[in-house]
């Protein structure tokens, strides 16, 4: 049950190792653009998604 559990919360979390860039910038490695396009891709996508959830949940109320 915990093993199912870890993984909802995976879902549900994001994952904010993919925007660490410490080792990259602490060994003085050139920046790859796939190191910097897939985090922001991630980013925009986790945004886009709460974004839509929200929307869908507050349609149904009535804010007055």
């Amino acid at each position: 049950m915990s093993k199912q559990l870890v993984e909802i919360i995976s879902w549900i979390f994001p994952n904010l190792a993919i925007f660490d860039l410490k080792t990259t910038a602490a060994y003085g490695l050139p920046l790859i653009t796939s190191d910097l396009l897939w985090p922001v891709l991630y980013g925009i996508s986790y945004i886009g998604l709460i974004l839509i959830i929200a929307i869908v949940i507050f349609q149904r109320r009535e804010l007055t």
